[in-house]
């Protein structure tokens, strides 16, 4: 089964649509204008975060989010004198919304932090080391686990968006199995022109260029794979088929996203160009800690959300986020219709939710002036500051995602329960398992992060 754009993608969002005729401030009261201006006077080249919700829907959640910077308050003041009274919050948040100017795209959607993963990944030049990938045990584990398929004496793997250190992966792999050759081609957008940082024996190792975001190709019979594997790849990619929804009062929202650079930000003109076009050549990993995600929640219908219904029948908590992983429901296909073997199998290691209930775990790092929702009255830098998820379901649980320090990449939690249940209409074998369940049931007795090795998971898919 084949899934087109047309049926999978959700559209983009123009902000003039959005009714902000009643919204209100979610975590401070008093003239926000002014709490803007005081803190870019301290921090003229940061922004300041304004969240907002409507009245009886959204009061501790917030209904999205916009960032307030040193060029949006000097226009907002000018509009002030020219209607001689202070903009009331509604009409601030309508103004940041429409002033899309030190924008990277003007309009919301669901993918727009692909420009940011984009480059922070190149920044990291393909040397990101992955929880899932240098993890010695964990990969034994895989290694005495693959050897009970029967895929013959010659192994031929794919990994997708794989760091130049999976070879230390693949080199483990390869003494515990009973492969005789290994065929190994590793993928990423940003490897073209590097090799492989280790060599392995009776292993051909091919480094080829390719993004997640692009259709794989159709091979020849005797080229197709038996392994396809990603770990910690398909959770930094942002599709354009993935929708991201949240239930409250009874009603379904979707969120869009928007990246807004601080107008007065000493390397705007690099970073800007960066964002739009990719090109890493004028900006640094710390410029994009500066970067602020702007988030925006619509009112949708289930019915109108590919594979809503999976959704309906297996979210039922409030306030709680859930998200279709159209993209990765449509990469599985692609790869298994053009280059998995008959009897092969995709693995897909990633940071999931808790379980088939879509029990989330969240946190985020935020590196930009935030109003202080205690005292509702001063603002701060909030430079490295990491919320756990229960500090963060009253604030920010509207925004499904997880910004690490360490890569200035944002990522996403997958559901992999709701894949699997897509997966398994369309004719596929789908199992889950998390990392401690792979490392008891194949020897390893692990002394790391047990709750990494709960939260993160492997995916196991095959067709029928």
């Amino acid at each position: 089964m084949s899934l087109s754009r047309s049926e999978s993608r959700m559209g983009i969002f123009d902000p003039r649509k959005l009714d902000t005729r009643q919204v209100l401030p979610v975590s401070f009261q008093g003239k926000i204008l002014d709490y803007c201006q005081e803190a870019l006077h301290q921090y003229p080249q940061r922004l300041v975060e304004v969240p907002f919700g409507l009245p009886g829907r959204f009061n501790a959640l917030g209904e999205g989010r916009v960032w307030i910077d040193h060029d949006q308050v000097t226009k907002a003041r000018d509009k002030e004198r020219l209607l001689k009274r202070p903009l009331a919050f509604s009409e601030l948040v309508r103004f940041s919304l429409e002033n899309g100017e030190h924008c990277v795209r003007p309009s919301f959607t669901s993918d727009a932090l692909n420009d940011l993963n984009r480059l922070a990944y190149g920044l990291l030049n393909a040397q990101y080391r992955s929880f899932l990938t240098i993890k010695q045990d964990v990969n034994r584990a895989l290694g005495r686990m693959l050897t009970r398929y029967d895929f013959g004496e010659n192994l031929r793997v794919k990994e997708l968006a794989a760091s130049l250190f999976a070879t230390v992966r693949w080199a483990t792999i390869h003494e515990l199995s009973v492969f005789g050759q290994l065929d190994i081609t590793l993928t990423d957008a940003v490897f073209l022109g590097q090799s492989a940082s280790e060599t392995v024996e009776n292993t051909t190792i091919t480094v080829e260029r390719y993004d997640l975001l692009d259709e794989l190709p159709c091979v020849a019979d005797k080229d197709r794979y038996d392994i396809f594997i990603a770990t910690l790849a398909f959770d930094s990619v942002w599709f354009p088929e993935d929708v991201f929804l949240q239930r409250v009062g009874g009603k379904w929202y979707q969120h869009f996203y928007r990246l807004r650079i601080p107008s007065a930000h000493p390397n705007y003109v690099n970073l800007l160009h960066a964002l739009k076009t990719g090109d890493i050549s004028g900006v640094k990993r710390e410029d994009l800690m500066d970067v602020g995600i702007e988030t925006v929640l619509q009112p949708t219908s289930l019915s109108r959300v590919p594979y809503g219904d999976v959704v309906e029948h297996n979210h039922v908590f409030e306030p709680m986020a859930s998200s279709i992983p159209g993209g990765l429901v449509r990469r599985v296909v692609n790869a298994f219709e053009n280059q998995i073997s008959p009897q092969g199998i995709f693995i897909i290691g990633d940071l999931s939710v808790d379980d088939s209930q879509g029990t989330m775990y969240r946190t985020e790092t935020t590196w930009k002036i935030s109003i202080d929702d205690m005292s509702g009255n001063k603002s701060h830098v909030t430079t490295n500051k990491t919320q756990s998820a229960a500090a963060y379901a009253t604030d920010c649980a509207r925004v499904p995602i997880d910004a690490t320090q360490s890569t200035g990449a944002v990522s996403k939690v997958l559901d992999m329960y709701i894949a699997k249940t897509i997966l398994e209409k369309m004719g596929y074998q789908v199992k889950i398992i998390t990392v401690k369940d792979l490392l008891d049931t194949y020897g390893e007795k692990s002394a790391g992060d047990h709750h990494l090795e709960i939260r993160h998971k492997f995916m196991l898919i095959q067709r029928q």
